[in-house]
């Protein structure tokens, strides 16, 4: 794949990378389902999904650090042989479509709910997608530049909301610690591992990369900022700031605690805060698009992906146009949340031992 030569990125670009595309829209929503399955014990849940995750996320990154000079689509076809190597890879395209899917699903829903409450969803999806294709076709680097610009400032303001809404929480509301056992942090700990439905596809990046020595490290270093640094303070403040029984209540939990702030100069904060993680899924949803273009350009032997990226739009829309009610969108996102356990987890032991025994690690 002749691409790498001029799509490399440095160590920070890595690490922003792997922060924005795991993280997506997640921080906004994830809070009620980990609050509905482990209550108060939901930082007990993040603690116990990082770790995982990060079995799985080690795995992957030694499988691809092992094949560093190779896509993914040509390691696999070298660890398991080209019939095996496709039908796997069909399985990753079909789980990428579902979560960009699921993700651009949840971003129109947030639009529509802050700004434009008449605006169909599939015409906020179109532009959503024809936007975000237009960045994918031109190639990796313009999207990861955005991604340095958008993540970081993404990140103070965040820090910043947080700081304010601390004054109202309650700390005896954390309470009780594991008042109904482990087996519903556990629980919520499996959900939220299959959520970070990003993890395999940054893995990808690893070709990309000038220092692949500083791989490993830099993933795990953004991992645990995600984790520890991100969804831990945002689920210990929105139980500390609603209650369980609120925050389970709330689609986008983050933006019910920001519209309880109030700024003079600013009459609606969630939504001002809003537009810089609604940049971030666009930023995801393009990188993506080109993620998908391109495997499935290496597979067909195809040497360029751009117009496969403007092919992919009309599959996308119509799969975004079609959960009609709530409870599609949620069966959809637990599809694609459990497909992402098993992707994450589990797929990468069978991948692993397979290498090891073939002298590849």
């Amino acid at each position: 794949m002749k691409i790498f030569d001029a799509e490399k990125l440095s160590t920070i670009q890595w690490f922003i990378a792997f922060l924005g595309v795991v993280l997506e829209v997640g921080l906004i929503t994830f809070a009620a389902p980990l609050a509905e399955t482990a209550g108060t014990d939901g930082w007990i849940s993040i603690i116990l999904a990082f770790f995982i995750t990060g079995g799985g996320l080690y795995l992957w990154l030694r499988l691809a650090l092992a094949y560093k000079d190779k896509f993914l689509t040509e390691w696999l076809q070298d660890l398991l042989g080209k019939p095996l190597a496709l039908l796997l890879i069909t399985g990753l395209l079909i789980y990428w479509f579902l979560w960009v899917i699921s993700l651009n699903r949840t971003y129109a829903n947030l639009i529509q709910e802050l700004l434009l409450q008449t605006t169909p969803i599939p015409v906020l999806a179109l532009i959503a997608l024809f936007t975000a294709a237009y960045a994918a076709r031109h190639g990796l680097s313009p999207v990861i530049r955005l991604m340095e610009l958008m993540v970081p400032i993404s990140i103070v303001i965040f820090f910043g909301l947080l700081l304010a809404i601390l004054p109202g929480v309650e700390p005896e509301r954390l309470l009780p610690v594991l008042g109904n056992g482990i087996e519903r942090p556990l629980r919520a700990a499996l959900m939220l591992s299959g959520e970070l439905q990003g993890l395999v596809a940054v893995v990808t990046l690893v070709p990309f990369l000038q220092r692949h020595d500083q791989a490993m490290k830099t993933a795990f270093l953004s991992f645990g900022l995600l984790m520890f640094f991100l969804v831990m303070p945002t689920f210990l403040i929105a139980i500390g700031f609603m209650g369980v029984e609120t925050t389970m209540a709330q689609r986008f939990p983050l933006l019910t605690m920001t519209s309880a702030i109030r700024v003079p100069v600013l009459e609606r904060l969630e939504g001002v805060f809003a537009i810089g993680w609604i940049v971030i899924v666009f930023l995801t949803t393009a990188y993506v698009l080109y993620l998908l273009a391109l495997v499935i350009a290496a597979a067909l032997g195809a040497k360029d992906q751009r117009h496969i990226v403007t092919a992919l739009i009309p599959l996308l829309l119509l799969g975004i146009s079609l959960p009609g009610s709530e409870a599609a969108i949620d069966t959809l996102s637990q599809i694609a949340a459990a497909a992402g356990l098993l992707v994450i987890v589990l797929l990468p032991i069978p991948l692993f031992g397979l290498a090891k025994l073939r002298g590849k690690l």
